[in-house]
């Protein structure tokens, strides 16, 4: 679990990669990877603030990611854009999660 500090007065524009808040999702990955156990298949579900290309480059046939997008990608080598291509692809499947209430 983790939560995100109180906010500063100033923030600097300049900061490195690693300490920004949106390097934790990589952070996350790693720790995930070395607690649960090797055949499990993992799903990281996050918000458009973990759309960041350095996490989606861990994406394998063990973990995969549900992000929800913050860019309109260009697809591969192609003139394809992401949100334009989701909204043109058919549904693959539909569950129901229901949430008790306290």
């Amino acid at each position: 679990m983790w939560a995100r500090p109180p906010k500063e007065e100033e923030k600097d524009k300049k900061r490195l990669a690693k300490d920004k808040e949106s390097a934790r999702w990589l952070e996350i990955t790693e720790e995930a990877a070395k607690v649960v156990p090797a055949p499990t298949r993992v799903v990281m579900v996050g918000d458009r603030e973990s759309d960041i290309f350095d996490l989606l480059l861990l994406a394998n046939e063990k973990r995969d990611f549900l992000i929800r997008a913050r860019w309109d990608r260009q697809l591969d080598d192609s003139s394809d854009r992401l949100w334009q291509t989701a909204e043109k692809a058919p549904s693959l499947g539909r569950t129901t999660i229901k949430v008790p209430l306290p």
